[in-house]
C-alpha cells in the first residue's frame, strides 16, 4: 500500500484504482447491491415500526412488546444457525426468492392481523415466519458478492456493500416518519404502523424479481475472467461430513467467539427503536446514523 504522508495515509489514487477494478465484475454484482439496499431498508423500517405496532395497534403491553422485539432478534440469530445449511443447498438465487416470497406473505398477513386485534397471530408470524426469512436472506448476499468478484476486488466490493446497507438504514428513519405522519386508517384500512409493516412486505417483491431474473448461480473465474456455473465443493458429502469440515477449522471457532461476545453489545447501546418515537426530522436521521455506524448492528 502506497503512503501519501501523514494527512492522507492511504493514497486516493490507490482507492480509485481498486474501485475502477470493479468494472470488470459482472452486472450481477450491481443487482446484488440493489437487493442489499432494499433488504436493509425494509429490515430497519420494519424494526423501527415494530415496537409501536405491537404496543399501540396490536394491543400488547409495553413490556410484552419489548419482550417480543427481543425474541424476534433471537429468532433471527437462532434461525441463521440452521438455515445456513438450507441456503447452501438452495443456492443464492433460490434462497433469496424463497425468503422474499414467504416473507412477503408473512408480513402482509401480519399487517392485516391487527384488524382482528390478534396479538398471538401477529407474534407467531413475527417469530416463526418473518424472523427466519430475514435469517435466510442474510447469507446469500455476501456469498453472491464473493462469487462475482476476484481476490483483488473482493474487499472493495464488500466495503461498498456495507456502505449501501448503512445508507439504506439511514434513509429508513425519515421515510418511516413521513409515512407515519401523513397516513391515517383510511389507507388500505390499516393503521399507520401496520401500513409500514405492509410496505416492508411489498419491498420483498422487487427483491424477488431482481433475484429471479437478475442473478444466476455462477462465479467469476479469476483465470479467464468468465462466468462459470457454480458447483459447491461439498457436493456429495453428508451433513455430518460438512459439519465436521467446518468445525475442524480454527477460524470457525474464533468467529463464533467473536459473535457471542458481540451479541450482548447491541442490547445496551442500541435499545429497541420506536419505544419513544421521535418525530423530529432532524433528530431521527441522526439517531439512525449513530446506530448504523456501529459494526455490531451488521450481525443481525
Amino acid at each position: 500500500m502506497r503512503r501519501c504522508g501523514r494527512a492522507r495515509p492511504v493514497c486516493l489514487d490507490d482507492f480509485v484504482d481498486r474501485f475502477k477494478a470493479l468494472r470488470q465484475s459482472p452486472r450481477y454484482l450491481l443487482v446484488v447491491y440493489v437487493i442489499s439496499f432494499i433488504d436493509s431498508f425494509a429490515y430497519y423500517a420494519f424494526s423501527y415500526a415494530l415496537i409501536m405496532h405491537l404496543g399501540s395497534e396490536v394491543g400488547l403491553p409495553d413490556a410484552w412488546a419489548g419482550l417480543f422485539y427481543g425474541i424476534f432478534g433471537v429468532c433471527i440469530s437462532v434461525s441463521a444457525l440452521f438455515l445456513g445449511f438450507a441456503a447452501d443447498w438452495l443456492g443464492v438465487r433460490n434462497s433469496i426468492c424463497t425468503a422474499t416470497a414467504v416473507g412477503f406473505v408473512g408480513r402482509v398477513i401480519m399487517a392485516y392481523a391487527v384488524l382482528g386485534r390478534s396479538p398471538w397471530l401477529s407474534t407467531l408470524l413475527l417469530c416463526a415466519v418473518v424472523g427466519p426469512c430475514i435469517a435466510l436472506l442474510g447469507p446469500p448476499i455476501p456469498t453472491a458478492i464473493k462469487r462475482f468478484t476476484t481476490t483483488g476486488t473482493r474487499d472493495m466490493a464488500l466495503t461498498i456493500n456495507y456502505g449501501v446497507m448503512n445508507v439504506a438504514a439511514f434513509l429508513a428513519t425519515p421515510v418511516v416518519d413521513l409515512l407515519r405522519l401523513n397516513t391515517d386508517d383510511t389507507v388500505l384500512l390499516l393503521p399507520p404502523y401496520a401500513l409500514l409493516i405492509f410496505f416492508t412486505g411489498l419491498l420483498q417483491l422487487p427483491i424477488f424479481f431482481a433475484a429471479l431474473f437478475g442473478i444466476r448461480d455462477e462465479y467469476l473465474d479469476e483465470g479467464t475472467g468468465q462466468l462459470r456455473p457454480f458447483v459447491a465443493e461439498s457436493s456429495g458429502h453428508t451433513l455430518k461430513q460438512r459439519i465436521k469440515s467446518v468445525t475442524s477449522q480454527s477460524n470457525f471457532w474464533r468467529a463464533l467467539v467473536l459473535v457471542i461476545c458481540l451479541m450482548g453489545v447491541k442490547v445496551p447501546v442500541h435499545p429497541p427503536p420506536r419505544t419513544c418515537p421521535l418525530t423530529d426530522m432532524v433528530v431521527s436521521p441522526l439517531r439512525a446514523a449513530s446506530a448504523t455506524l456501529m459494526p455490531c448492528t451488521c450481525l443481525t
